[in-house]
Formats: C-alpha cells, structure tokens, sequence
C-alpha cells in the first residue's frame, strides 16, 4: 500500500497509518484550511479555578453585575476658576459595582479566610429560605459544601432577577439583609401560636451563627484548653437557635430566652464532660504548683533523701 505525502510525491512501500486519512488536507496554499479541521468539540473536564468553571457554575447569570454601593465624591476646597470663585466643592459620587463571577468567589475564598463572616451570611442564606426545606441543624456551619454553594447561587439569581430594571437599584447586602428579615417573619407563620386573621405574624430574632459560635470557642478553651471543633460549633449553633424559636413562640407566660454564655459552658460541659474533668484537674494541680513553688515554676521540689544527711 502506498500512502501519500500532502506535499510531495508519493512514498512506495510504506503502510499507510491509522487515521491518516483524517488529516486536514491543503487548501491549495500549502496550509490546512479551517474547513477541513474537524468540527465536532472534544470533550474535556472543566478545571475548578477557571473561567469556565464558573461560567459553568453560574450559567445565565455569569458576569450579571452586583450594585455594592457609592462612594461619596471628594470635596474640594480653595479657588475653583480664575475669576477667584472659591469654597467647597462635591465632586461627582461614584457608583460602585462589582459581578457575581467575583462575589462567588469571594463567597467560596470566605469559607477559609473569614469563618465568623462566612457563617453570618450562612445565616442570612438559610433564614432568607436559599437551602430550601432543609432543617438548620442540617447546615453544615462554618463548612463550604454544596448545599451552600447551590444556596448563594439561588441568591444570587434572585438578586439579578430583582434588581433588574429596577428604578432604585439596590446593594446585594441590603438585598440578602432583606430577604432574611422576611424569611424570618414567614417562618414564624407557621408556629406555635401563629398570628391570627389580620393580625402582623411574631418576628423571631435569632442569634447570628458567628457570634454563637464565638462563645462555644471560648468556652472550650476555658473547660477544655482548646478550641471548639466545627462539629461542635455546628450543633450548638442549631441547638441555642432552636432554643431561642421555641421561646419566642412559646405561648407560656414562663417562656424565657436562653443565655448565651451559660448555654455555651453548659454545652461544652455536657458534651465532653471526661475531657473537661481531666482539663479541670490539670488546671487544679498547675495552680498548686504555682501556690508552691511561685510563679513560673513548672517542677516540684526534689523530695528524695540527700545521701549522708541526717
């Protein structure tokens, strides 16, 4: 078989290779013609990280811009022509605006650098409804999973959905503020002595999720000498909120609200009570030693015999 050579003569004796046949051929410029290349796309994973993943997270509204406010103008003082007019003078504001490729990631860069904040918008996300009929104490705290990944996505399609022609825009933190003040108010619609016909529905004011977990943190470094666990954090933060929504729509003139601090040490005290006793008694027997042998002593005396003493 012989095969041929695109730019010269053919070559005797010589088998042809598989897929040769496929080659681009010459246009007659001695170069492949883009109409001879093959049109059909080769699949390929798409890289997290890139461009096209998240285009691929956001669909429709890749790149849709976000209002994040405006930044009033510089004032200006002194002469302001040369016919001497003068004083102060306002320059133009500025409207800022960033894109929901950015806020994403923002968002996801959150969950490692800022925990406190990632949970306070975990927060907003849940009350404003964003996880759907998911239960809180199914919210993974502090953790960058999917349910929160999907949750800030369906937010961000409502507040390009919203803002929108609208004639007032909008900032996305008063936007997602909002949207939690009202998920919270129909919430409360549906418990234990839910509003009557006419009558404005109870309003559940909960704990913001980072500050919950700031006293669970500082519990567990006073009763365990350490920091509190994520899944430690997570279930005290669903357990004090749960607390806190059966008080509030509680109908029993004994209801009170629960305390954070104490409920942080009561928690921490109860859920690892071993660790906690044995932390304690390490406390207990540094604090003698000081007693003992002062400040900064971390040894006791040499009690053995001292050889030829009396």
């Amino acid at each position: 078989m012989v095969i041929r050579d695109p730019s010269g003569p053919s070559i005797p004796g010589v088998t042809t290779p598989t897929g040769y046949n496929s080659l681009p051929q010459s246009s007659g410029t001695g170069l492949p013609s883009y109409k001879d290349l093959p049109t059909q796309a080769t699949s390929s994973p798409i890289v997290p990280g890139t461009p096209e993943w998240y285009q691929d997270q956001l669909g429709g509204i890749y790149g849709a811009p976000i209002f994040i406010g405006i930044t009033p103008g510089q004032i200006l003082t002194g002469p302001q022509s040369e016919h001497g007019g003068g004083g102060k003078l306002q320059t133009e504001s500025k409207s800022n605006y960033t894109n929901t490729e950015r806020l994403y990631k923002s968002f996801l860069a959150m969950s490692h650098s800022n925990k406190n904040a990632y949970m306070q918008i975990q927060g907003q996300l849940y009350d404003a409804g964003f996880y759907g009929d998911s239960p809180r104490a199914s919210v993974h705290w502090g953790l960058l999973d999917d349910s929160s990944r999907d949750a800030f996505k369906r937010a961000l399609d409502n507040y390009v959905a919203a803002s929108t022609g609208a004639e007032v825009p909008i900032t996305w933190n008063e936007f997602l503020a909002d949207q939690a003040k009202q998920g919270r108010i129909n919430q409360s619609q549906g418990g234990v002595g839910g509003a009557g016909p006419g009558a404005a529905p109870p309003q559940v004011q909960l704990t913001d999720p980072a500050q919950i977990a700031a006293y669970a943190t500082r519990a567990a470094e006073d009763m365990l000498g350490r920091a509190a666990t994520p899944e430690e954090i997570n279930k005290f933060v669903s357990s004090f909120q749960s607390q806190q929504r059966e008080a509030q729509l509680s109908t029993a003139s004994s209801a009170t609200q629960p305390d954070l601090g104490a409920g942080a040490f009561a928690f921490i005290g109860q859920e690892d009570q071993g660790e906690a006793s044995a932390h304690q008694a390490r406390a207990y027997n540094n604090a003698l030693l000081n007693k003992l042998l002062g400040p900064g002593a971390s040894t006791l005396p040499n009690t053995n015999p001292t050889p030829g003493a009396v």
